[in-house]
Order: structure tokens, then sequence, then C-alpha cells
């Protein structure tokens, strides 16, 4: 496993509100979107194993949205309030 990941793993709860941790996923990228949609999660974010975090997020990532997500609206809401405990 990556430095990177070790650390993100240790401060980034395994499931939160808010997002869901996951280690690499290399295959079955159809059957993991499979699964986000069956549970009502917002969508994947994808890139290569060895991109740095960035605050921005770079070209290279891709975010592959759920279409039927159910929160669409109001989720801006919903994180807001996640960002003032922060």
């Amino acid at each position: 496993m990556l430095e990177r990941k070790k650390r993100l793993r240790k401060v980034v709860p395994k499931r939160s509100g808010s997002g869901l941790f996951l280690d690499h996923i290399e295959e079955h990228g159809i059957a993991l979107f499979d699964l986000v949609q069956a549970a009502d999660l917002e969508g994947i974010v994808a890139k290569p194993k060895a991109s740095a975090y960035q605050e921005k997020r770079p070209p290279a990532w891709v975010k592959i949205k759920n279409a039927s997500y159910s929160q669409k609206e109001g989720r801006h809401e919903m994180f807001e309030g996640f960002r003032k405990k922060l």
C-alpha cells in the first residue's frame, strides 16, 4: 500500500456520513459501480494509484456519478454542515 494511502487511512473513517474509504480497486470497476448504485451512493472518484492528493481535482481524476442518486438535491447543504465542524 502506498504511504499516502496509509496516512489517509489513519485520518479518514472507513465509513462516514459523507463517504466511503476503499482500498485500491484495480479491476471489477463495473461491479463496483453496480454496488454504488445499489447502495444509493453518489459515485466513484477514479484516479491513478500514484497520483497525489490535491486541493483541486486534477484532470487525471475522474468522478463517475450515479445518475439515480437520490440525494442530488440539497447535498451541498448537507456537506456545509460537515465542513463547519472541521
